[in-house]
């Protein structure tokens, strides 16, 4: 496996951005906001939430077309197409709707995370400027521009953002695992597999989560407690084909 591939694959595992929508914790998934306003925006996320998607899709796009120039409701409408495998349609979707939303730095850390997510970093980091530029203590954009520059190899540049997020959430999970595994990325995965001990036997973890524990901990030499925190969410030659080309070819 060549760097390129692998690193898509770690990115795939444990390093993709959070919901385009979802707001607050650093956590992601779950956390959008209610949508107030007229009643199809609540039947929608109504939909959303009981996993009728296809009804959902439907609200939203009539709501994104009725309201053009609320940057929320584009932003839940791209996130449902984004988890209904549709990337480029969301795209196209955030990108016609920057010049007219009436908060366009709201829109832009959407943009952001998608642009990590269709595997266009530098222009994610442009994106995530623009909000921190405005809101210099957005937690989110801060990760997320972090994740953006580990998939550049800028480790360095990305540890020293995750650990400023660490400073406002100490116990933050997300934050803890993904500056984890850019150490690893830098070639340092023992040392991220020991900053690991502090969340490793929480109950509460994502799968996403746990399998980029795994890997950090068997790419620090750890395979069988990689094996443990993983389960049966990595593949046992998943674990050892990430963990061995870590250890090969450090990204820098």
């Amino acid at each position: 496996m060549n760097a390129s591939s692998w690193m898509t694959r770690l990115a795939g595992l444990a390093l993709a951005a959070v919901g385009l929508a979802a707001c607050g914790s650093t956590g992601g998934g779950g956390n959008a906001p209610a949508l107030a306003g007229e009643p199809r925006l609540r039947v929608a996320q109504a939909a959303e939430e009981a996993g009728d998607l296809g009804m959902a899709e439907e609200l939203y796009a009539a709501a994104s077309a009725a309201e053009p120039r609320e940057a929320a409701v584009q932003l839940r409408y791209a996130d449902l197409l984004v988890r209904r495998g549709r990337l480029s349609d969301a795209r196209e979707l955030l990108e016609s709707h920057a010049g007219i939303v009436t908060n366009p730095v709201q829109l832009r850390g959407g943009m952001g995370a998608l642009y990590v997510l269709t595997g266009e970093p530098a222009r994610a980091v442009a994106e995530f400027d623009t909000v921190l530029a405005a809101r210099p203590g957005d937690a989110r954009a801060t990760v997320n521009k972090a994740i953006a520059l580990d998939l550049l190899r800028r480790h360095d540049e990305a540890q020293a953002l995750y650990r400023a997020a660490l400073t406002l959430a100490p116990r933050d999970p997300v934050v803890i695992n993904n500056l984890a595994l850019s150490l690893m990325l830098a070639g340092r995965a023992q040392e991220g597999g020991a900053l690991l001990e502090q969340i490793r036997d929480r109950a509460d973890l994502q799968p996403r989560i746990r399998g980029g524990m795994a890997v950090v901990l068997a790419a620090g030499g750890n395979v069988a407690g990689g094996r443990a925190v993983a389960g049966d969410r990595v593949g046992d030659a998943q674990l050892v084909e990430l963990a061995d080309a870590a250890r090969r070819a450090p990204l820098r």
